[in-house]
């Protein structure tokens, strides 16, 4: 895997500077059961029962970005900035934050062998030895093909929670997600879309916090703070070629919710402010000025909401 670092860092020190008008839109599709790669629809509300089993409380939606169909070809969506709010008092709990769970390199797609086995083979290390830590794990892609431990220490991207240690939760994540990548079942994210190029080419790099910090008593309760993706141009790409997302609705990241058993019935409204009150942002492949090539993104004139019944 090669790309260049400086350029999320980059990204990440310049997402609260005013840019110029705002040309996409960040909204919430409710429902991403409807949704099927070359057919996006954004559904802004779902129906839960609080009195549910806990599997029929947790629902999934879908982050995404619609408008960069209209953006100039040197302008394409490369990389946004955005906070999400929920009510964590009363109604929700944030369960998890996903793009691709286990795409160690960052292609949007898991490799059995580099990425899901090694996966499983580091629970099943860590289950016999309990000093053994996530910082210990090195994944498939070796540099010295006769030496095991001559692979990556990207376990860091495995630990989502941040404890150091892969949970069996943070393992069934990637396995079910292999599952779902076999069946043809996974969200069609923005990665695997890009204009005209192989997820081998171009490649993204998502930075989220673990899910907790942002459930009530945590330190960022009812925000999903500073999520942040850029997809990364290699450098063996040529000269001159067009780069970034131009496709109508760019589907970035998967967040998971579960209805409170004693929220209260109604509707709840998510929102997108960040904060002092600004604006997400948004960056396009142009990208030769902090004035013109960070953007506000616009959000929608109806909020996405849940609709708890009993």
């Amino acid at each position: 895997m090669s790309k260049s670092l400086p350029i999320a860092v980059l990204f990440l020190c310049v997402v609260m500077v005013p840019g110029g008008m705002a040309q996409l839109e960040i909204n919430l599709d409710m429902n991403p059961a409807n949704n099927t790669t070359g057919s996006i629809s954004i559904d802004p509300s779902i129906q839960i029962s609080k009195s549910g089993s806990e599997s029929a409380r947790t629902f999934d939606v879908l982050l995404v970005v619609t408008g960069a169909d209209q953006l100039p070809l040197d302008q394409g969506l490369t990389g946004l900035s955005a906070d999400v709010l929920f009510d964590a008092t009363d109604v929700l709990d944030l369960v998890g934050i996903k793009e691709l769970p286990g795409d160690l390199n960052f292609s949007g797609e898991l490799d059995v062998s580099e990425e899901v086995l090694t996966t499983i083979n580091e629970f099943i290390a860590e289950f016999n030895d309990s000093q053994r830590q996530i910082s210990d794990f090195r994944d498939g892609w070796l540099s010295n093909p006769s030496d095991p431990n001559s692979g990556r220490a990207s376990g860091v991207v495995l630990d989502t929670d941040g404890d150091d240690r892969l949970g069996v939760e943070e393992t069934l994540e990637v396995i079910n997600s292999f599952i779902d990548q076999f069946n043809g079942q996974l969200p069609p994210y923005w990665t695997k879309d890009v204009l005209t190029y192989s997820a081998a080419e171009d490649e993204s790099v998502e930075i989220f916090d673990p899910p907790a910090w942002s459930n009530a008593g945590e330190k960022n309760a009812g925000k999903v703070d500073d999520l942040t993706v850029v997809l990364l141009k290699r450098p063996d790409r040529p000269a001159g070629d067009q780069f970034g997302y131009r496709e109508s609705t760019a589907v970035i990241s998967t967040l998971t919710f579960r209805v409170k058993t004693d929220a209260p019935t109604g509707a709840s409204t998510f929102g997108f402010a960040q904060d002092g009150g600004q604006a997400p942002k948004y960056i396009d492949a142009k990208f030769e000025s902090l004035d013109t090539d960070v953007h506000d993104l616009t959000v929608p004139s109806s909020l996405p909401f849940v609709d708890v019944v009993e």
